[in-house]
């Protein structure tokens, strides 16, 4: 693919990255600003903003980088793989896996190992620390324990490194296939 460029597969990466993370920072910064004023009880003139804003951003970019790297991880083996067939279910995996974990979050008893070992429950568990100021527990249903901030940033940290790595790989190894290529063929 990156034969007909001059990026390397690494730069071409990290354009892609900061591109989207400034509209994903925008969108969440909007969302972070409206988001509290909709669900605040305006009958009373009680408005809940988040308590933490100066680390609520740092968290959003790092929330921001997982799902840009993942989404991309997605779309590649879409690609790599010639499964247009079935991008409409890949393109639900996140959604699904969310959903998932949210549901655990709120609803059950987990193991506690599974709040640094899952991202989707480690930006969740952060973004709780930004909104609320408080240190999340382990687990919303047994609220003695609470979890390690640093355990939690670093496992958020080394997921993205890791899915993005995947990405570069992948990358290197498409064969963009050029038209006049492909009629010689």
């Amino acid at each position: 693919m990156l034969r007909y460029s001059k990026l390397k597969a690494s730069t071409y990466i990290f354009s892609f990255y900061l591109g989207f993370l400034v509209i994903g920072l925008i969108i969440e910064l909007l969302m972070t600003i409206v988001i509290p004023y909709m669900f605040s009880n305006n009958g009373i003139g009680i408005t809940t903003l988040p308590s933490q804003i100066p680390i609520l951003i740092p968290i959003i970019i790092l929330g921001s980088l997982f799902f840009i790297s993942f989404s991309t991880l997605l779309v590649l083996i879409t690609i790599k793989f010639k499964g247009m067939r079935i991008q409409n279910l890949i393109s639900f995996i996140p959604l699904i896996l969310g959903f998932i974990f949210y549901s655990l979050l709120t609803f059950s008893e987990y193991p506690s190992s599974l709040d640094y070992i899952s991202p989707y429950l480690s930006i969740m568990l952060l973004l709780y620390y930004g909104y609320t100021g408080n240190i999340p527990p382990i687990n919303f249903q047994n609220t003695q324990e609470s979890v390690s901030l640093e355990t939690i940033i670093l496992s958020s940290i080394l997921w993205t490194l890791v899915i993005t790595i995947i990405d570069v790989i992948i990358i290197r190894r498409i064969y963009y296939t050029n038209i006049e290529e492909s009629r010689q063929l």
